[in-house]
């Protein structure tokens, strides 16, 4: 006798359930619930379809030979991922990777195509014949014939590495695989068994021995099923990878096969005396349903999550049926007078390959649902519902409204009632409440703080905002509405960049509010406020803010109460006459300005002189320079970082010979100022508007900004 594993073969107590089909047979699938598309039209067969998600591989011919294609279901495109003279077939996908056999003129290998880089990759490249390859996550498994026996090899896309499995002088067939383990039907002494391989731990384990036929193990986690001879005919078993134990899931006098797991459920085709059945057996509960109950053939099952597929004969022709475990229903997603083949399930995404009266092609169904009308909802509660009807959020945008309370749901696309298919998104415009009042902005004025000696520099980590802002307008805030608020909110937005820059908010202290007038300091947050209702009139001080990324326009928004204010104000307010600093944007991003420049025409040859003065920003902290260039309407001006010297928080450079001119420029890095200066040069342009660059190579980082000048 032989040895015996550890295993333990438990005899379950089967408790068949006839699934509630009713007397009225299958439903027909309902427009309303499924949508059936045709994905291929063409005068040759298509068949063989696999599925992965929104992803689709197929085998066609193209009149000469077997190619692989892939059909995404999201965009409706679809790509042929072969074009040779050979054939390309077991195909299998998983995630965004595609393997399959192909032929190379000599012998078959495994080849594997990357859906995201639309890349394919010769995995083998020997003088066996390799076949049958599967995927799981990074890894691929597939047999390998040398010549005298199949063996198994693995191979991780991740390392690039292959390693053989098995290695004796007996046929291993049928690789499967999930997650780190891989199982497998070897041949040993004179029948098949199941074997079991450990990848992370790297070790094989015999599930099976005994004296008879194992074939087609089928894994999911640490489920393992596979169909074996009894000694009388074909019975379905379970090996719990974690406990070790076998469990014998059917026990009668009929064939029983082609099993397959998804998590905790087992299906498989049965016959019944008359004609072969579909079941179905839930782990947890050690309970089988039996999902057919008919006088014609159903085989072929596959389940994936709470969802079964499988081809069953109606008297006249094979179409395809699907069970959802969850609600115990049958629909009937093809009913036509041809053949409707070799169904396969991916969440409730599935494909087939049917006959149209000429050829056979690729047919996809996509299960659909009813979106729910969200409108008036507050967002949270809206978006609940969206996921709780299958479907995904999508884009979330804002809009004021008059009539809708800040934070419901305006619209949506699609409409409430709209069928559309699971998985697909719905966006949503959410209420910023009534437009706000417009504030005027008479006054407006920013300056950037000081950091103390020996503290971090804007940007960087540690610094110490010193940054103050002032605004002083017209707001047609009511003494009601001031009298009845409680509090003050104030966001000031950079426009270029729609980014907050500055946020605060106030407690209102209500006993000084007096006839329509109120004042607040908060001497902490260094802000100040006051309000003059009968007069429309503001001010608003903010000081120790950060504004980094700070430039114009910008907003301000004040929020008194149920009053909403908004203005925006250009450059030409804010600090009157003169720019907004641009030490604002150091941290932030890198910036040029040109305040100053004056061009001159020489009386001589090479007499022409140039002088820049302006201001610059540089995203990162700026090391030491190791070269600078100057473009001025497309002539050139490089100075070597050896010809700068520093001094404190400037570098600069003097008369220094580029050969198109005598150059002098000086930086100051806490200032964030420049000026140039060139002479003795032969000046392309001394009018007009021209393209000023400054191009600074530094030991960290560089800074490459141009701006357009006006030279005079």
């Amino acid at each position: 006798m032989k040895a015996k594993t550890r295993q333990s073969a438990v005899l379950v107590n089967v408790v068949l359930v006839v699934a509630m089909l009713g007397l009225c047979g299958y439903c027909q699938a309902d427009p309303a619930e499924w949508a059936i598309n045709q994905i291929t039209y063409n005068d040759y067969d298509d068949y063989y379809p696999r599925i992965s998600g929104s992803n689709v591989v197929w085998q066609g011919w193209d009149g000469n030979d077997s190619e692989i294609y892939l059909y995404d279901i999201a965009t409706q495109t679809t790509i042929r991922v072969t074009d040779n003279n050979y054939e390309d077939f077991e195909l299998q996908i998983s995630g965004s990777t595609v393997a399959w056999t192909g032929d190379d003129g000599s012998d078959f290998e495994i080849y594997l195509y990357d859906i995201a880089t639309q890349t394919t990759t010769p995995l083998t490249n020997n003088d066996n014949d390799d076949y049958s390859p599967r995927i799981s996550g990074s890894t691929v498994v597939w047999r390998s014939f040398d010549g005298n026996d199949s063996e198994i090899y693995l191979y991780d896309i991740a390392t690039q590495t292959t390693t053989p499995l098995t290695n004796n002088n007996y046929d291993d067939y049928d690789p499967r695989i999930s997650g780190s383990n891989v199982v497998w039907q070897g041949f040993e002494d004179s029948d098949f068994e199941i074997y079991l391989y450990d990848i992370a731990t790297q070790t094989t384990t015999r599930v099976t021995n005994n004296d008879y036929e194992d074939f087609s193990p089928r894994i999911s986690g640490s489920n393992v099923v596979w169909f074996g001879y009894d000694g009388k005919d074909w019975e379905i078993y379970l090996y719990d990878i974690a406990t070790q134990t076998t469990t014998r899931i059917t026990n009668n006098d009929y064939e029983d096969q082609g099993s397959w797991i998804s998590g905790s459920n087992v299906v498989w085709q049965g016959y019944d005396d008359s004609d072969s059945e579909i079941y179905l057996y839930d782990i947890p509960t050690q309970t089988t349903t039996r999902v057919t109950d008919n006088d014609y053939d159903d085989w072929g099952p596959q389940i994936s999550g709470s969802n079964v597929v499988w081809q069953g004969n109606n008297g006249n022709d094979d179409e395809i049926y699907l069970y959802d475990i969850a609600t115990q229903t049958t629909t009937q997603l093809t009913n036509n007078d041809y053949d409707d083949w070799d169904p396969r399930i991916s969440g409730s995404n599935v494909v087939w390959y049917g006959f149209d009266g000429n050829d056979y092609e690729i047919f996809v169904a996509r299960l659909q649902n009813t979106v729910p009308d969200v409108t008036g909802q507050p967002q949270a509660t809206a978006e609940s519902s969206i996921i709780a009807a299958g479907l995904v959020v999508g884009n979330v945008t804002t809009a004021h409204s008059d009539t809708v309370s800040a934070g419901n749901v305006i619209s949506q696309s699609p409409t409430g009632g709209s069928s559309v298919v699971i998985g697909s998104a719905v966006d949503l415009t959410i209420s910023d409440g009534p437009l706000p009042s417009a504030i005027l902005l008479a006054k407006c004025k920013v300056k950037a703080g000081k950091s103390k000696k020996g503290t971090p520099a804007r940007g960087l980590s540690g610094f110490v905002a010193r940054d103050s802002i002032s605004f002083a307008g017209i707001m047609d805030i009511t003494k009601d509405e001031l009298e009845n608020a409680v509090s003050i909110y104030i966001t000031v937005v950079s426009e270029p960049d729609d980014s907050v820059v500055c946020q605060e908010s106030l407690v209102i202290n209500t006993a000084k509010v007096k006839k329509g007038k109120y004042s607040h300091r908060d001497k902490q947050k260094g802000i100040s406020f006051k309000i003059d209702t009968k007069k429309g009139k503001f001010a608003l001080k903010i000081k120790n803010a950060d504004l980094t990324g700070l430039g114009s326009p910008l907003t301000v928004e004040i929020v008194i109460g149920s009053y909403n204010g908004e203005g925006s104000v250009g450059e030409a307010v804010v600090n009157g006459k003169k720019p907004i600093p641009i030490q604002f944007m150091s941290g932030y991003k890198d910036k040029l300005r040109v305040d100053k420049i004056k061009a001159k025409k020489g009386k001589k040859i090479a007499s022409d002189s140039l002088s820049v003065k302006g201001a610059f920003a540089f995203k990162d902290e700026p090391g030491d320079v190791t070269g600078m260039t100057f473009d001025i309407g497309g002539q050139i001006f490089t100075i070597p970082g050896d010809k700068f010297t520093y001094k404190g928080n400037s570098v600069a450079c003097k008369n220094v010979d580029t050969g198109s001119g005598l150059v002098s420029a000086k930086f100051d890095k806490v200032k964030c100022s420049f000026s140039l200066k060139i002479k003795k040069a032969s000046l392309n342009s001394i009018s007009g508007k021209v393209d000023f660059a400054v191009t600074v190579d530094m030991t960290t980082g560089s800074f490459n900004q141009s701006v357009e000048v006006d030279l005079h």
